[in-house]
C-alpha cells in the first residue's frame, strides 16, 4: 500500500458526494470553482486556493452548488483508495455502502443541502 495517493478532481455543477467517513485523512486543494463542503456538522465554501484537511473517520462530503466546473487535487493519507474508487461508478447510496465497508469506509447519509 502506498503512503499517499494523489487524486485530480473534475466535476460539473450540481455534482456532490454523500456524506461518508473513511480511515484516511483527506487533503483538498482547490484549483478552480468554489466547493462546499460539511465536515462533521460544519459547512463552509472553500475557493481557489483554499486547502481543506479532513481527518481520518471525519463525516464529510462536498459539493459543486455553482453553475461552473470545478478542480481540485485531493491527497489520502495513508494510499490504498486507489483500489476503491473504479468500483463506486454509478452504484445507489445502500451498493456504496456495501462495497466501501471492506476499505473501513462507511456511507453515513445523502450529502448536505
Amino acid at each position: 500500500m502506498a503512503a499517499m495517493q494523489l487524486w485530480k478532481i473534475s466535476r460539473r455543477q450540481a455534482q456532490q458526494t454523500p456524506m461518508h467517513f473513511h480511515a484516511e485523512d483527506e487533503i483538498f486543494h482547490i484549483l478552480e470553482g468554489t466547493v462546499t463542503f460539511s465536515i462533521d456538522g460544519d459547512v463552509f465554501n472553500a475557493s481557489v486556493g483554499s486547502i481543506v484537511v479532513i481527518p481520518a473517520g471525519a463525516h464529510h462530503a462536498w459539493r459543486n452548488r455553482s453553475n461552473s466546473p470545478i478542480r481540485m487535487s485531493t491527497f489520502f493519507s495513508p494510499g490504498g483508495v486507489e483500489e476503491l474508487y473504479p468500483k463506486l461508478v454509478g452504484l445507489s447510496l445502500e451498493e456504496l455502502s456495501t462495497v466501501v465497508e471492506p476499505f473501513g469506509s462507511g456511507i453515513v447519509g445523502p450529502a448536505h443541502r
